[in-house]
């Protein structure tokens, strides 16, 4: 079921088992409330790019100061974040993606000059409670997030 697993990396930033217990816990509450949340995978392609594990962490930083503190961020891989928006609807979870990119473009790259023309992408999920499982919410967002990249969607800051 884990996205870490898929993406397993020594330095995650979270505890594995508190990012699961996590995720299971939202798909619950969302499924008996009848509510959603969203899942927002973020890329960067620096093993293309060479960029450092020090300014991997600094986006892991940026990201946490751009989203509210009931939103969970977490490092599932070596350069993949992951966010879970929580009470987030559908129709707001690609806006927060884009805006989140321009966040850490702007709020990184200040410090470090080379995320300015760093690919980032984004994959945005949302669970339902017609899919129902963690597994189907990270699938789709996995999805998402391939299509992007695959499409070139670089959200560029305005």
């Amino acid at each position: 079921m884990s996205l870490m697993d898929r993406e397993a990396a020594p330095q995650v930033g979270l505890d594995q088992p508190f990012w699961e217990r996590r995720l299971l816990d939202e798909c619950q509450h969302a499924e008996r409330f009848g509510q959603t949340f969203a899942l927002i995978l973020l890329a960067l392609d620096s093993v293309q790019a060479g960029i450092s594990a020090e300014t991997v962490d600094l986006v892991g930083d940026s990201l946490r100061t751009g989203v509210r503190q009931s939103d969970l961020v977490a490092r599932v891989g070596p350069a993949l974040y992951s966010v879970l928006l929580i009470g987030t609807n559908p129709e707001c979870a690609v806006n927060v993606g884009e805006r989140l990119v321009q966040h850490v473009r702007a709020d990184a790259g200040s410090l470090v000059r080379e995320l300015a023309s760093l690919p980032l992408h984004f994959g945005v999920g949302v669970f339902s409670d017609r899919d129902g499982t963690a597994e189907a919410l990270i699938t789709a967002t996995e999805r998402d997030l391939a299509a992007r990249r695959h499409a070139g969607v670089v959200p560029t800051v305005a």
